[in-house]
């Protein structure tokens, strides 16, 4: 079945929407191309031409993960060192880590 056509921000909105839960499970550092391929119903090869590599890629999403205020993702992000995560608001820093923390001892 061929995928309907997306402009170039449409494609990307998707590709990234479709890694956010998955980043919330491993964090960003960790997302696959494969798994996002999976999980947004396309192929892996558009990550690299959409955002120049999974580096670029991972930027992108925690960019958008820090917009859309998503504590699981930077708290991970903080976790695996990510420069953005470090560089957030540190009351954002704080309400991420205390969502990991209530996570965690659930």
């Amino acid at each position: 079945m061929k995928r309907p056509y997306l402009d170039q921000d449409a494609r990307r909105a998707q590709l990234l929407n479709a890694a956010l839960p998955l980043a919330e499970e491993v964090g960003c550092a960790h997302v696959t191309q494969h798994a996002v391929a999976k999980a947004s119903g396309v192929s892996g090869s558009l990550i690299p031409h959409y955002f120049g590599s999974m580096c670029g890629f991972r930027l992108e999403l925690m960019r958008l993960a820090i917009r859309k205020e998503n504590l699981l993702v930077i708290a991970r992000g903080l976790a695996d060192d990510d420069d953005l995560a470090k560089a957030t608001p540190q009351g954002l820093r704080d309400r991420a880590i205390c969502a990991m923390v209530n996570l965690m001892s659930q």
